[in-house]
């Protein structure tokens, strides 16, 4: 099931963002959410991919406004290494 990032994601989401960049998750549940708030507030909208009530992919989307033409960006794609080459 793919749906948008909640507020209690935050341990699961920023463990599954470890597997892309080895960083420990350092920050607290009210700043993932004020940090996820800035995202959505300038055009971007995260979405968690779930099967069993478990996250095991994750994607951000940028919109960008232009004068001449949108340009969405894609961005943090991150998928479970126990789910990858598995159609998730």
């Amino acid at each position: 099931m793919l749906r948008e990032l909640r507020k209690d994601d935050y341990m699961d989401y920023l463990l599954l963002l470890k597997q892309m960049n080895n960083i420990e998750p350092n920050i607290s549940i009210d700043m993932f959410w004020l940090k996820y708030q800035l995202i959505k507030n300038n055009g971007g909208i995260i979405y968690i991919c779930e099967t069993e009530d478990m996250i095991v992919g994750t994607v951000k989307i940028l919109h960008e406004v232009k004068f001449y033409d949108d340009i969405v960006h894609v961005e943090d794609v991150v998928v479970d290494s126990r789910c990858r080459k598995q159609g998730v």
